[in-house]
């Protein structure tokens, strides 16, 4: 299981209004179309959660909102009181049931896709960069030509080589440690001196 993701303060701080918004909600005595919506926007709350948080935090709102509509409802408050028989409270469970599962679904769906991004960022970025320093490698430079010689209206372009004299002589005297060393100092030194778009 990957790491839970830091979460930004304003998106807590919109998820815990949701909840607590929600959860009162459940207590007003809505009529008409106001009781009708409420289920839907609890639904597509639960969704953006799932989406955003992951499917335990999801599932966490959504059993408190759960929690709060059946305290008001066997308490005979808020929009699911009104029904004698009592089928009120019995579809209001299953929705929340519904909604819960969805947007634990759909958290856990998020998260797969998400791992599977991050998966394909590193996998690409190892075969275009160098393992020892860093730098953009033969594959991304090939990439890189083919993209601005095949774009006739495209930038000027400028390569520059880089030859390290006395190079051999370091892995020779010192080793290969020292030698890649002294790689990453000088890999370092040209990522710090180049813009972004240079590289």
């Amino acid at each position: 299981e990957r790491p839970p993701q830091p979460r930004r303060p304003r998106e807590l701080i919109v998820l815990t209004a949701f909840v607590l918004a929600t959860a009162a909600l459940t207590f007003v005595p809505l009529e008409g179309e106001a009781s009708a919506l409420l289920p839907y926007l609890v639904l597509v709350a639960l969704v953006w959660a799932g989406m955003c948080f992951g499917p335990r935090l999801a599932g966490a709102a959504g059993f408190v909102v759960a929690l709060a509509a059946n305290v008001a409802t066997s308490s005979e408050l808020g929009p699911w009181s009104g029904s004698a028989d009592g089928t009120g409270a019995i579809a209001l469970q299953g929705f929340l049931v519904v909604a819960i599962v969805t947007s634990v679904v759909v958290g856990s769906m998020a998260a797969q896709l998400a791992d599977r991004d991050e998966v394909n960022r590193l996998l690409r970025h190892q075969a275009t960069h160098d393992a020892l320093t860093g730098l953009p490698n033969r594959a991304l430079l090939a990439e890189h030509l083919h993209r601005v010689l095949g774009d006739p209206d495209g930038d000027a372009l400028g390569i520059l080589l880089v030859d390290l004299d006395g190079f051999h002589e370091v892995n020779d005297r010192h080793g290969r440690e020292v030698g890649d060393l002294v790689l990453r100092a000088v890999a370092r030194r040209m990522a710090e001196r180049l813009s972004a778009g240079d590289r």
